[in-house]
């Protein structure tokens, strides 16, 4: 899978990334917020991807926007895995090796849109 080194350009925020949010979140009726909160997340990511060295553009992408919105499920993951072309087995090891990441977020920055 690819991965970026630390002098390159952050990929988070690339076109391909918000593509698959926004096809993403329209596609569960999700608000633009739940958008807004997912490019907020990517970029508390790169500010601390020294922690993980050198992350997978798309597992990072898929742990990205189910975090954002809130919704980690298996279901969730699995579907939005599907969307961008890898496997559930991928997404479940990356998710797994980097979920202390999303805690440390400042969620309270975020609260849930009502």
């Amino acid at each position: 899978m690819e991965t970026y080194a630390n002098d390159e350009l952050n990929p988070l925020d690339s076109p391909f990334l918000r593509d698959v949010v926004q096809a993403a979140c329209e596609k569960r009726g999700w608000s633009i917020y739940n958008t807004y909160v997912a490019i907020q997340l990517a970029k508390f990511i790169e500010n601390t991807r020294e922690m993980v060295g050198k992350l997978p553009r798309t597992i990072a992408g898929v742990c990205l926007l189910t975090v954002a919105v809130r919704l980690n499920t298996h279901e969730t993951l699995r579907e939005i895995a599907y969307c961008v072309g890898i496997t559930w087995q991928t997404v479940q090891k990356r998710y797994n090796e980097y979920h202390y990441l999303w805690d440390q977020f400042p969620w309270e920055d975020f609260p849930p849109q009502e």
